[in-house]
């Protein structure tokens, strides 16, 4: 039997981390990077025998890469503090990493929920790389949306999905994109490329369409009811609100 290390990154998921947990306890290992949380998360971690580095934040991709580099087992699971495994899935992932013919990469597409409803068709085109064999992987050091980099040309995929609740209301949804806008903005001015007020107006009205229409129309939502429309609209606003605080950084230099 093959082992598996489960890598989970943490700050403050005291409120959604048991659910996790109890969902992948069959692991042979849950390897914890956690950011100096101040709730009880550790506390929760340890019940269920997950081994924690308590670290300071150094970055989305630079954590991810501390768990990887401080697991044991030869196959990696990438898992998010708001995500649950159901049994199709568990068993789909056993079966894959004790199977001789399997791949070293597997992608994984989330059944994301969003105020209450699914904004998941089963037709979406998203999918990330979550399962690997250690050494083939690793995570990119962008400041927010972390990419996965890996070294093999053949990729597989996991057909069933784990449940993603990414956020638990509104309230969380604009807690996080004030957050992750600010990190969008950083990034975007640290790719060294000429930023003037013309090309930020022009992104200001171009991003936000281009959002939208990727959003509801390529990745489907407009087949999710008005948790769909919503979300779209939101990561409209998600674009528009990250380019005025590029505009803003850009004052401030």
């Amino acid at each position: 039997m093959s082992k598996l290390s489960v890598v989970i990154i943490t700050l403050n998921e005291e409120k959604r981390i048991r659910r996790t947990l109890e969902s992948i306890k069959w692991a042979d290992e849950i390897v914890i990077v956690d950011a100096e949380s101040i709730d009880k998360t550790v506390d929760i971690c340890k019940e269920y025998g997950a081994k924690v580095h308590k670290r300071k934040w150094t970055g989305y991709g630079d954590q991810w890469n501390y768990g990887i580099n401080n697991s044991e087992g030869p196959w990696i699971l990438i898992v998010s503090a708001d995500m649950v495994f159901d049994c199709a899935i568990v068993e789909e992932i056993i079966n894959t990493i004790n199977n001789v013919n399997s791949k070293d990469v597997y992608k994984i597409t989330n059944n994301n929920y969003f105020m209450g409803g699914s904004i998941s068709p089963q037709k979406s085109p998203l999918a990330q790389i979550r399962l690997f064999k250690k050494g083939t992987t690793y995570f990119s050091q962008r400041a927010v949306h972390e990419g996965i980099i890996c070294n093999v040309n053949e990729i597989g995929i996991i057909i069933n999905r784990p449940r993603h609740y990414s956020y638990e209301n509104i309230a969380h949804y604009i807690d996080k994109f004030n957050k992750y806008t600010t990190l969008e903005s950083i990034q975007i001015t640290k790719t060294g490329r000429y930023i003037n007020d013309i090309s930020i107006l022009l992104h200001m009205f171009g991003s936000p369409i281009k959002a939208f229409t990727s959003r509801y129309m390529r990745e489907g939502l407009m087949f999710c009811g008005l948790p769909g429309f919503i979300f779209s609209t939101l990561s409209a606003f998600y674009s528009f609100v990250s380019w005025i605080k590029v505009w803003e950084l850009k004052k401030i230099k």
